[in-house]
């Protein structure tokens, strides 16, 4: 069972006979020197494993890229003083985040459509990683581990889901109201990364994944 987040999360979503031998009646030939069977030297078996696995990598989030409009959480509309909004993440805004996730002060987790009782896997167990650079927020789930593996026959199974969604808790931001008629924005200096999901639909423009 994971941990629960500590806050309130802002993420959007919409709305995972057996055969008898038969008898030899020739002559049966003398038989052959026993040769020992040769064995997988303890290398050879972490290399067939690594050559049987399936991995799953994508990008979650676009930095600088605008959402679709939506309404805002209660506690973040009151902040910035409107009901909905598209929201930017800055390119350095999940920095502090990151740092914390590789020291192992703070963890991620895994999941589909944002759904707590389909978590697969978190970084807590090295079966999921997640780094970034000045242009997007990407994740890579380890099939070697058995969470992993759980994670990609799942996202095969999922088949709807082939979009990601990076669910975050805000903590800085600027609200920037717009004209009668246009969106207002929210724009994120600063955020804390708790999840990665596979979604149907998320809020961000050309997020994806692959199996590797």
């Amino acid at each position: 069972m994971w941990p629960s987040p500590t806050s309130t999360a802002f993420c959007w979503s919409p709305s995972l006979v057996a055969h008898a031998s038969t008898r030899v009646r020739e002559p049966v030939p003398p038989r052959s020197e026993r040769k020992a069977t040769p064995q997988l030297t303890a290398a050879k078996r972490r290399q067939v494993v690594s050559e049987t696995h399936e991995d799953m990598s994508g990008v979650a989030l676009w930095f600088d890229s605008i959402s679709v409009v939506k309404a805002l959480p209660a506690g973040l509309a009151k902040l910035a003083g409107f009901d909905s909004a598209q929201v930017v993440y800055q390119p350095d805004s999940l920095d502090r985040s990151l740092s914390r996730i590789r020291s192992g002060s703070a963890w991620v987790r895994f999941q589909f459509e944002h759904n707590d009782d389909l978590k697969t896997c978190s970084t807590l167990t090295n079966s999921l990683k997640v780094f970034a650079d000045r242009k997007a927020l990407y994740f890579h789930v380890t099939g070697s581990t058995r969470d992993g593996r759980n994670s990609v026959k799942w996202a095969r199974i999922f088949k709807d889901c082939r979009e990601v969604s990076a669910a975050t808790h805000i903590h800085k931001f600027a609200a920037v109201p717009a004209a009668e008629g246009e969106p207002n924005t929210i724009v994120v200096s600063e955020a804390e990364l708790f999840e990665i999901s596979l979604v149907a639909l998320g809020a961000f423009p050309r997020t994806c994944f692959e199996f590797l």
